[in-house]
């Protein structure tokens, strides 16, 4: 949700309390994204740019 809504600041406090930003977002039964995956799809440049700011790997296929 808060990827979705651009809520930075929520974010940049679970980015900095240790928040896996590899881990798989499941949004449906069949359907898991990456945080990053999550980002771009919704078009939200501002939580992709976060996200690569603070490591986020780059070279990782979706599964």
């Amino acid at each position: 949700m808060h990827i979705y809504k651009v809520n930075i600041p929520v974010l940049q406090a679970a980015i900095e309390a240790g928040w896996d930003m590899e881990e798989g977002i499941r949004l449906s039964k069949y359907t898991t994204l990456s945080p990053l995956d999550l980002a771009l799809i919704s078009q939200q440049t501002d939580v992709v740019k976060l996200l690569v700011e603070h490591g986020v790997n780059l070279k990782r296929l979706s599964t």
